[in-house]
């Protein structure tokens, strides 16, 4: 008998017993993969969702909005976690700039439904006539924008605030005045805001009253749903660990 017959190359015997042992590091890799799939592609659709179901007027700043924090791959799986929501806004001063800018819920009263915490609604002509226009720089509430109010004419104290709306319209009218003004006491027709003399007459840009209630658009469970439900999850599977498998230096599953 061929003794030769029996030897053995223990070579793959050895890398297959290695990838065993292995395997959890590779499944823990994979399915971070795949949490950060799920987080991604919710996040296009998230955004299409948005620009489909609500004016967008800066599609950019949309998109800055949408972030996704990715789960750690070295994390044991029951550990791993990846968000994709949007980031909200406070009110305040930008640090590099110095510059003051306003809030941003990150659209959670189009999610849940809730109301509006504005205190303030821009009319069409502060947006050029169309509602898929940002606002006009001067139209906004700028600490650049200077704007006359009462305390830069000489109102007689103790006047109505009627009568004091009124004589100050008088002497802007006068004066042919084009310029942003304000409007903070209540006379009869005239909601207080901003104002701007068009056509000889009073128009409003901004009124501070609070916005009407938001359309309930449950943006983000659409785009998650939708995710879902158009997702190959088990091809998807199969080919993100494959992918771990080839940069360990194996070959394609069959």
């Amino acid at each position: 008998m061929n003794e030769g017959m029996f030897d053995v190359d223990l070579t793959m015997i050895r890398g297959l017993e290695a990838i065993y042992r292995k395997t959890p590091k590779f499944f823990a890799k994979a399915t971070g993969d795949m949490l950060n799939n799920f987080a991604f592609g919710t996040r296009v659709e998230a955004f299409y969702e948005i620009a489909s179901r609500m004016t967008v007027r800066n599609p950019g700043f949309v998109s800055s909005r949408l972030q996704v924090t990715k789960s750690k791959r070295s994390l044991p799986v029951a550990s791993q976690v990846s968000f994709m929501g949007s980031v909200a806004i406070n009110a305040g001063k930008t640090k590099s700039t110095g510059k003051s800018h306003g809030g941003f819920t990150g659209w959670a009263e189009q999610q849940l439904g809730t109301r509006s915490t504005r205190e303030r609604t821009a009319s069409l002509l502060s947006r050029m006539g169309s509602p898929a226009r940002q606002m006009t720089g001067p139209s906004r509430l700028k600490p650049s924008n200077v704007f006359l109010s009462y305390a830069d004419f000489r109102i007689r104290k103790g006047a109505n605030p009627e009568l004091q709306t009124i004589v100050m319209l008088q002497m802007l009218s006068r004066a042919h005045y084009t310029k942003p003004f304000f409007i903070s006491r209540k006379k009869q027709g005239m909601t207080p805001g901003l104002y701007k003399f068009k056509g000889g007459h009073p128009k409003l840009l901004q009124a501070f009253v609070t916005p009407e209630q938001p359309k309930h658009v449950p943006w983000l469970t659409n785009a998650r749903t939708r995710y879902f439900r158009d997702t190959d999850i088990k091809r998807l599977w199969h080919k993100t660990f494959e992918r771990e498998l080839q940069y360990a230096g194996w070959r394609r599953l069959r």
